[in-house]
């Protein structure tokens, strides 16, 4: 004959739990559906930049040449959270330097957001 385990001994989670560990798993997908795109742009950008300081001739350009050069990689990539006008393209010494400087505002859900700064400096040397 078998023996039916008694109900101290069962395991698993019961209805409530399922339902918790559901609107957790929601949640945090949620979340990751609004930051990760951020993420995808800034590698965008960051790509696009160092393509154009990895170029031989970027060192013969001005700065407004350079952020023609961006702008339109940008438009090519369809990068949408910055503009080129909004980069700090100067030639230091023997370097060219870009700095990024954006912040990205997603919704969560009501008054919740996330405020996402990125912030980078590229430097290249021209000799």
């Amino acid at each position: 004959m078998k023996k039916v385990p008694s109900m101290h001994r069962m395991r698993g989670l019961s209805m409530p739990g399922w339902m918790l560990a559901i609107v957790i798993a929601a949640m945090i997908g949620t979340a990751a559906l609004k930051i990760v795109p951020a993420f995808l742009d800034f590698n965008t950008i960051k790509g696009l930049i160092e393509n154009v300081l990895g170029d031989p001739k970027v060192g013969l350009q001005s700065p407004d040449e350079i952020r023609i050069d961006i702008s339109k990689r940008f438009q090519i990539n369809r990068v949408n959270v910055i503009q080129a006008s909004d980069l700090a393209i100067s030639k230091e010494g023997s370097e060219v330097v870009i700095k990024v400087d954006y912040e990205v505002r997603e919704n969560y859900f009501a008054n919740i957001d996330f405020a996402i700064t990125f912030q980078r400096e590229f430097r290249k040397s021209v000799r």
